[in-house]
């Protein structure tokens, strides 16, 4: 017989449709990018996704298969790696290096790993993550008690804090919104915390330089914002490079990052402390700076007389190239 599993229940409980095996302690050989996934992939290529994950990484391998797979459509689309297997713990750093970031998927890990690991597994991830400049998501059983409930548990609420100060770039909801009796309102309290918890911390940053011009010059950029206490720090970007390069060195101020690419602002919205807008591509840096300043004070996230800080590549149509850096007075 094929394609089915004899078990025996030790302990009881509800086992409902579509549930993932887990089995500790076993390093399965099974090809984790099956023809599935492949079916699956192709479509999301056409349908022109802005992230894919990849489940059950176990090393860098699993992950370049799968951007191989996208180049091969001539497609570039970031993979971000979910880590949820022991054997990708042990093969962490590899697997960051390929991987465009990574998702901490403690429910599976909880489940293969012993649960009292999981928390200090989370702060290390996050913190390779951080050192190598990548997205890093974490994920599962955030607020999971408003599945049912209106309000979280104090417990999940220290959790999602707790992430923020851990450095995560981003926060992830399951249950809560794919089958809970209260998704938005799941939505909004984990913003609060959020936004709570960030208002408390001081922003600092582990990253260690590879790319030495051009993170030079977003490091420049962030000092001088903290210096001349800017509003905030702007970003003009075609590729999101110099967006990426500044959410990296964690900035004290928020970086606004206009972009007139769609794929890519939608792209930076998981990266940590980045606003993205749109604007198309300005002829010279002075238009890109009166555009920049219009836009601002339309929105009403300046004022006149406040100090803001703009950086990107110059020429404006070059990417990948941060060289350029302006101290700038709203109304000047």
């Amino acid at each position: 017989f094929k394609d089915y599993l004899k078990a025996k229940v030790i302990e009881g409980g509800m086992l409902s449709n579509r549930k993932g095996v887990n089995l500790p302690g076993v390093d399965v050989s099974i090809d984790s990018f099956t023809e599935k996934d492949k079916n699956d992939l192709t479509l999301g290529i056409t349908k022109d996704v802005d992230y894919v994950a990849i489940s059950f990484v176990r090393n860098a391998e699993d992950v370049i298969k799968v951007k191989d797979f996208i180049r091969k459509r001539k497609r570039d689309i970031p993979v971000i790696a979910k880590i949820e297997k022991p054997e990708a713990i042990k093969n962490i750093k590899d697997i960051i290096s390929v991987s465009d970031g990574i998702m901490i998927a403690r429910g599976d890990l909880g489940v293969e790993m012993p649960s009292e690991e999981v928390p200090l597994i989370q702060k290390s991830l996050i913190e390779k993550a951080n050192e190598m400049g990548k997205i890093v998501i974490t994920a599962t059983q955030m607020l999971e008690s408003m599945t049912e409930h209106l309000r979280p548990t104090r417990a999940e609420t220290t959790d999602v804090a707790n992430a923020v100060l851990d450095g995560t770039d981003a926060l992830m909801l399951s249950a809560e919104t794919a089958k809970g009796k209260y998704p938005v309102e799941a939505l909004k309290m984990m913003d609060r915390i959020i936004r709570h918890t960030e208002r408390m911390r001081k922003p600092s940053s582990s990253y260690i330089y590879t790319h030495i011009f051009a993170e030079a010059t977003a490091g420049a950029a962030c000092k001088a914002a903290e210096d001349i206490r800017a509003r905030l720090l702007v970003a003009f970007t075609k590729s999101g490079f110099t967006a990426r390069l500044l959410s990296k060195l964690r900035p004290s101020v928020p970086v606004v990052a206009y972009t007139p690419n769609l794929r890519i602002q939608n792209r930076l919205c998981l990266y940590w402390g980045i606003v993205p807008k749109i604007m198309s591509l300005p002829n010279t840096t002075d238009e890109m700076i009166e555009e920049i300043e219009v836009s601002l004070l339309k929105e009403g996230i300046v004022k006149k007389g406040d100090n803001i800080v703009i950086t990107s590549s110059s020429p404006l149509s070059r990417q990948g190239k941060t060289n350029f850096m302006k101290l700038h007075k709203i109304g000047e």
